[in-house]
């Protein structure tokens, strides 16, 4: 068949010799065309087969012709039933070319591969015909990556989050989004090509080692979390959360790092104001009995003076035994103060940074009891503690973790208000490589619902004013964020277990 509609109404043999002149050189063009040409009939069948197509999918003309276009196109027309319905639905019109991107073709062996596809309609002696020209993505591979890169860069520019591609040993600038540049308070071609150490000084010391770790491992790094001065705002730290992924040439060599940079001050000052409305909140509870335990020591510090006074005073003999024994009894007294003050201090001072050290287990547990000592005493309330021998020391934040142990033995206080049975048992032991310390109480316990919602922010059981509903919630993440867990166990009537587990050493 051929290409154009020719229908001459003179039937004499010269016309016929035209029409046959006109339809060979027509069939040449297309055997010899660059691209892959496909003609099929209205049911698919195909019917022209050039010799690019023949490259292309690896048939010879007698073994595709005839056969449906679905043989070599299976995924963009499923039957011959639906072809011409398929067909009409992606052309525009009659006449006018379908353009189509990332079709898949099937070679006679099996392999796909991508095609661009221009599909047409035309009509030969009142028959329609489709037209296929076919081109390989691969054969135009400079044209892709063009466009690649137009999009990828289009992503680039418009994520919400810093990013930049690092090269090489002194990890130079080879690509940053506009959210990365602003961050470091510079233009995107301020960076271009330049060592990450000219653009942020302290990155030598706090990122340069890790990037060359990952270079050498492989390995990428996950979410990390660390605090910088930039130089859009010196002076000022900033809380910054990474991630930093290898990229391998073709040889599988790591050439470069790709680095995600997500700026979280704003969040970590939010997060840390919660965190000291909680513990002013726990200040606040425990009030009352921080007077009384300020005030007893002061107490007898006031009547060990007075007599001290009256031994100066009188005119007998100064018995400098009774003098000595009551000066030393106000120095331990002015010593127990003092403590009670520290911790006070300690505890309702906001930290933005943290600073992790080894502590003895036994030691916080008792430093985590200054402060509510005299509210459990005057209670009816019996603290036990006990602790494994030759427990390895707990690497943590001082002043977060008290915090934690804080809010536990005050809820374990609060929950023994009505039991018979007043106790809590803070036990320390090390397993399966973990250091362990449950708190125990014997109230009135939880039901299974309440142990789900028990870590959630601002849930509380306590009735309205007398607990901000954090503490727990606040506690869980500073565990979080010490590579550990908390959990809760209880049991209605039989009273709560909160458990704490911990590695001997994090570095999270």
């Amino acid at each position: 068949m051929g290409w154009f509609d020719i229908r001459p109404t003179d039937k004499s043999e010269k016309d016929a010799n035209t029409v046959d002149i006109a339809e060979q050189r027509l069939d040449s063009i297309i055997n010899n065309a660059g691209e892959a040409i496909i003609v099929t009939n209205e049911k698919g069948v195909i019917e022209t087969f050039n010799l690019a197509a023949q490259a292309m999918f690896d048939y010879d003309p007698a073994e595709i012709i005839a056969k449906n276009i679905d043989t070599l196109i299976p995924n963009f027309l499923h039957s011959s039933h639906a072809f011409e319905t398929e067909v009409q639905a992606t052309s525009t019109k009659i006449g006018a070319p379908g353009k189509f991107r990332g079709i898949v073709g099937l070679r006679k062996n099996g392999p796909s591969f991508l095609m661009d596809l221009t599909l047409s309609e035309i009509y030969l002696d009142n028959e329609k015909v489709f037209t296929y020209i076919l081109r390989h993505i691969a054969d135009h591979p400079k044209e892709e990556l063009v466009r690649i890169s137009t999009y990828l860069d289009a992503i680039l520019q418009n994520l919400p989050v810093g990013v930049a591609i690092l090269e090489g040993p002194e990890f130079r600038y080879f690509k940053i989004n506009q959210t990365l540049a602003n961050l470091n308070g510079l233009s995107i071609e301020d960076h271009i090509g330049k060592a990450i150490v000219e653009i942020l000084p302290h990155a030598k010391e706090m990122i340069v080692p890790e990037l060359i770790n990952i270079l050498e491992t492989g390995v990428p790094v996950i979410h990390r979390e660390f605090t910088i001065e930039l130089p859009s705002n010196p002076g000022h730290p900033v809380n910054l959360i990474d991630w930093q992924i290898p990229i391998l040439n073709e040889e599988k060599k790591k050439q470069a790092v790709v680095s995600i940079v997500v700026d979280v001050t704003q969040l970590t000052e939010a997060q840390a104001m919660l965190v000291q409305s909680a513990k002013l909140a726990s200040i606040g509870e425990m009030s009352a009995g921080l007077a009384h335990e300020i005030n007893q020591p002061l107490g007898i510090i006031q009547g060990r003076a007075e007599i001290v006074k009256e031994l100066m005073d009188s005119n007998v003999e100064i018995d400098k035994g009774k003098v000595l024994y009551n000066l030393d009894r106000i120095e331990k007294e002015v010593s127990r103060t003092s403590k009670i003050i520290k911790h006070l201090g300690q505890f309702s001072r906001q930290v933005l940074l943290e600073e992790r050290k080894h502590f003895d287990v036994r030691w916080l547990i008792e430093e985590s009891l200054i402060l509510q000592g005299d509210t459990l005493r005057t209670t009816s309330i019996e603290v036990k503690i006990n602790v494994m021998d030759e427990i390895p020391p707990i690497y943590c934040d001082y002043v977060q973790f008290i915090q934690v142990l804080t809010n536990l033995i005050s809820n374990a206080k609060d929950a023994l208000c009505d039991s018979a049975t007043k106790e809590i048992h803070i036990n320390a032991f090390f397993e399966n490589e973990k250091i362990c310390i449950d708190v125990i109480d014997t109230g009135c316990g939880m039901t299974s619902k309440l142990q789900q919602k028990v870590f959630d922010p601002f849930f509380s059981t306590k009735t309205v004013g007398d607990g901000t509903g954090l503490g727990l919630s606040i506690s869980y993440g500073i565990i979080k964020k010490h590579a550990g867990r908390l959990t809760v166990k209880s049991e209605v009537g039989r009273g709560t277990t909160f458990s704490i587990s911990l590695p001997i050493e994090n570095k999270s």
